[in-house]
């Protein structure tokens, strides 16, 4: 399930962008009908990483979209501002106050967990991927080695810090992943790989500043969903690992950012534009139906099942504990 928002908060974006583009009402309704979903599958996931990630990317899209673009468009996207903040308000309301299941701000204000134990293994985490990533700075200790060589890191951090924590954390868990993408290539390629991973990336956010600049302090509504959705990709990126490790995050990922960079080279546009060709229609419901069954062929083994005592179980290979032994 951790895949699905991250999937969800990504493209909702474009799609509350869409909304604002299209000319015709029913093609509008249909696409608000899917960016609400997609925001709604984000925050019922109860992810924290998630729900602020994607209130940080929608919230950037908002206010560029209002303030730094084309006036045509600032009637249309305060609208969907207002809907945006009645539907995440409503939905956060709805569940604490209706229904016995928790919101995500409930689990963020611990409200629903006062153990914050899944929050304390992952600040755990970086302090020892912290340590991993210092240790082997240059080189760093080998693509997906991060598991192999984190006991190793922890009894070190231990050692140069007897009285931090105060007691063991997650002594019993197998640890495979960081939780935060960026601090995990840094430990596991160093700063050289580390390097090579942002690049492209500050050379994106140089382009978009050239662009700013160029078009008098204006971008596009899909430029500024698209900044918005990898926003709220590198923010979910630093409290979990589920980025480009799972197939589907990848591919809506790269799907978001080619609309980065087709709308870095359009010049700037009324609002009238619009595409109307049949076979174009066509060949992106067909691309967006492939993704789709691909898309769902791969989130199918994360199917939870039912076990005979009652208990709830996401069937895989790995796992990310140890039982004690008998």
């Amino acid at each position: 399930m951790a895949n699905t928002p991250k999937c969800s908060s990504l493209c909702c974006r474009s799609l509350w962008a869409a909304a604002a583009y299209s000319r015709r009402r029913g093609q509008r309704l249909w696409l608000l009908l899917a960016a609400v979903l997609g925001w709604e599958t984000a925050m019922l996931s109860l992810s924290k990483g998630a729900f602020i990630a994607g209130i940080a990317g929608t919230a950037l899209f908002f206010i560029g979209g209002i303030f730094f673009s084309s006036t045509a468009f600032r009637k249309r996207i305060l609208v969907l501002a207002g809907v945006w903040v009645a539907i995440t308000i409503g939905t956060q309301v709805l569940f604490s106050a209706f229904t016995a299941m928790p919101s995500t701000t409930d689990y963020i204000t611990g409200a629903a967990d006062s153990t914050r134990s899944t929050s304390d293994m992952r600040i755990y985490t970086w302090s020892v991927g912290r340590q991993m990533a210092s240790d082997s700075w240059l080189l760093g200790v080998g693509a997906d080695n991060f598991g192999l060589v984190f006991n190793d890191a922890r009894a070190k951090l231990r050692d140069l810090q007897p009285d931090e924590p105060k007691s063991e954390i997650g002594e019993d868990f197998l640890t495979e992943r960081a939780h935060n993408e960026p601090l995990q290539v840094l430990a596991e390629l160093g700063v050289i790989g580390f390097t090579l991973f942002v690049l492209p990336f500050l050379l994106f956010l140089v382009f978009v500043l050239r662009k700013f600049g160029r078009d008098g302090w204006k971008l596009s509504p899909m430029l500024w969903a698209t900044l918005g959705s990898n926003l709220a990709f590198a923010i979910s990126s630093m409290v979990s690992s589920f980025s480009f490790r799972a197939a589907q995050n990848g591919v809506v990922f790269f799907i978001v950012f080619a609309i980065a960079m087709n709308e870095l080279r359009r010049p700037a546009r009324s609002a009238t534009n619009a595409i109307n060709s049949v076979p174009a229609y066509l060949l992106s419901w067909g691309a967006v139906t492939l993704l789709a069954a691909f898309c769902l062929k791969k989130a199918t083994p994360s199917i939870r099942y039912i076990r005979p005592n009652g208990r709830n179980r996401r069937p895989s290979l790995k796992t990310d504990t140890v039982p004690p032994s008998l």
